[in-house]
């Protein structure tokens, strides 16, 4: 399974899951309306049980936060919210940490990326 992100011609930004072959297109989140093509959900990345999508959500630019979609009920989760910007999520291969890159400016992180892990809640 393939899963991507995909902006639509009326401004849509949501994850997107399609069988490798690309039969079985279907919408993974809800999604939000954005004015922007860098802004809403980007980067999915799978756990390795391939049960859960780890994303990140852009809600401005530098500011964005973690979330998580089960894949049996669609339900998304927040797993983190900083003050500032996160990015490239990676599920460990256990499946009980995620690890991304983040950027906090505002309380004192440095502005480039840091890596840092976080554990997978929900599991």
């Amino acid at each position: 399974r393939i899963v991507f992100s995909r902006r639509e011609p009326n401004g849509l930004r949501r994850l997107f899951l399609v069988q490798g072959d690309g039969t079985g297109l279907v919408p993974l989140t809800a999604g939000a309306i954005v004015a922007d093509d860098a802004l809403g959900q980007h980067e999915p990345a799978f756990a390795p049980d391939g049960s859960r999508v780890a994303f990140v959500q852009v809600l401005a630019p530098g500011v964005a936060r973690l979330l998580a979609v089960d894949l049996a009920s669609g339900t998304e989760q927040l797993l983190f919210d900083p003050l500032g910007d996160v990015r490239m999520p990676r599920y460990a291969p256990t499946a009980d940490r995620i690890f991304c890159g983040i950027a906090q400016p505002l309380v004192g992180v440095v502005t480039t990326f840091d890596i840092t892990r976080w554990v997978a809640q929900g599991r």
